[in-house]
This record gives C-alpha cells, structure tokens and sequence, in this order.
C-alpha cells in the first residue's frame, strides 16, 4: 500500500528503525497489544516488521538529525524516545507503563 506514513499506519504509535535488522529481540507482541507498530526504513520483510520506503527521505533525514537508528513514537503521537538500540527504547517503555516486557528468546 503507498501513501503517506500517517494515513498508511494511521495512528495509534510506531517504533521506526532505520533497518528491519534494528528491531531484532524487540517484545513486539507487547507493543502491538498497546497499538505500537514495528516499521523499518530499511531491510527485509520479518515477522510482525513493516518494512516501508521512505520516498522522500524524510524519516531518514529525522533519525540523522537526533543521531538514532530509532524512535519510539507513543500513541498519543508523541515522541518517547529515541536511540541505537530499539530493544532498549521498547522495554523501556513498557516497564514505564507497568507492562512487564516478555523474557527474551534466542
């Protein structure tokens, strides 16, 4: 589906990384349940990841700009934060929430 990020994913928030392979070992069932979507710039298709073009280089241009491989956008549309490890950023998150983030698996 093309189109704008905002009409394509719509809404709720998004944790965007600049590579597919950025999000590996992040809880996305966690995320998801709290209408947080895994989105990459950059990289293979894997499960539970978006992978999208960023046409305009915008995205691209915003993660230079704050020197990160990622951000977390909440919900609410704000931003929680942003960083090199998205698997930080996303457990972070839920544990401010009182989410308790799944055990990692290898």
């Amino acid at each position: 589906m093309a189109g704008l990020f905002d009409d394509v994913f719509g809404g709720p928030g998004a944790l965007i990384a600049r590579d597919a392979g950025g999000l590996a070992g992040v809880p996305g069932a966690a995320l998801k349940e709290l209408g947080v979507d895994l989105v990459a710039l950059s990289g293979p298709e894997l499960p539970g990841v978006t992978v999208v073009e960023d046409v305009d280089g915008v995205y691209g241009a915003w993660l230079d700009t704050l020197a990160a491989g990622a951000v977390l956008v909440r919900p609410d549309f704000h931003l929680y934060g942003a960083g090199d490890a998205a698997a930080e950023l996303a457990t972070g998150f839920l544990a401010r929430l009182g989410a308790p983030a799944p055990a990692a698996t290898h």
